[in-house]
């Protein structure tokens, strides 16, 4: 995690506190190399499975000939193509070197999303959300969550107006960080934007 040096932040069992000093922001988090590293190579396993698939022929399971017609061989020839498209993506991010997310005094910048800003949220919490929106096949992570006073201003424009007025009864949170491909825990980013926020409330 690259920290910035108007501040001081102190490690203590691997999470980064804010020592009391002088301002530590911009705080920069990156995609980590290493968990993106461990999904290609998740990713190569797939390949291989789908390459198995397509030899596979039903009286002789173990023969290395092709047959990529197959019941079979269709299924290997779908895995191979999804394994090879995600593992282009996490290769592609892994050469990206640009912060994913900047923290500075003005809120939260992300790349791929507009500004969030200290004065909108009350709080910072972690909760399990769900990742899915179909409940048999949903299950849920960790993310960090920003509760806003507004949260509305914070859902997609595409969202807000397929569900126009109704969208002031959302409950899922309009924002959510998770750290599954950035080179920070959960904790740790919760610790980072807690000290953001708390440092806008002592300035204002």
């Amino acid at each position: 995690m690259h920290v910035t040096k108007l501040g001081q932040w102190v490690k203590f069992s691997n999470i980064y506190r804010y020592s009391a000093m002088s301002s530590t922001l911009p705080v920069y988090i990156y995609y980590s190399k290493r968990k993106l590293l461990l999904l290609v190579f998740v990713s190569f396993v797939f390949d291989l499975l789908g390459l198995w698939c397509t030899t596979i022929n039903p009286g002789q399971p173990w023969s290395l000939s092709l047959h990529p017609f197959s019941k079979y061989g269709l299924i290997g020839i779908l895995v191979l193509i999804g394994g090879l498209c995600i593992g282009y993506v996490y290769i592609k991010k892994m050469k990206d070197n640009d912060p994913v997310i900047t923290i500075d005094n003005e809120g939260i910048k992300r790349r791929k999303g507009k500004t969030i800003y200290w004065q909108d949220i009350e709080s910072i919490e972690i909760q399990q959300v769900k990742t899915s929106s179909s409940n048999s096949n949903s299950y849920t992570n960790r993310a960090v969550v920003p509760i806003f006073r507004e949260p509305q201003k914070y859902y997609s424009e595409g969202s807000q107006k397929l569900l126009g007025n109704l969208s002031e009864y959302r409950t899922d949170p309009p924002v959510q960080f998770m750290t599954t491909n950035l080179n920070c825990s959960t904790d740790e980013l919760l610790s980072i934007l807690e000290t953001g926020l708390a440092e806008f409330k002592t300035r204002h």
